[in-house]
């Protein structure tokens, strides 16, 4: 299993903080992003999701172009 994937399967199952679960769990912030554009909102899984991307932002990368002199 990935670190996601077991990010996501100890926020479904635990009976603890899931806000500290998600705060301290690492992940790609990138395949969290992927992750929930693909998982159902209403899911479990979904939820899981979110509150993962809640402390761990996809920020894209930013294209700089080199100006010709």
């Amino acid at each position: 299993m990935t670190a996601l994937e077991l990010a996501v399967q100890e926020l479904i199952t635990t009976s603890g903080d899931l806000e500290i679960i998600a705060r301290s769990s690492p992940v790609d912030a990138a395949e969290v992003n992927a992750a929930l554009a693909a998982a159902a909102p209403d899911s479990a899984e979904g939820v899981a999701l979110r509150l993962l991307a809640k402390y761990n932002p996809f920020v894209p990368p930013v294209k700089v172009s080199k100006k010709s002199s």
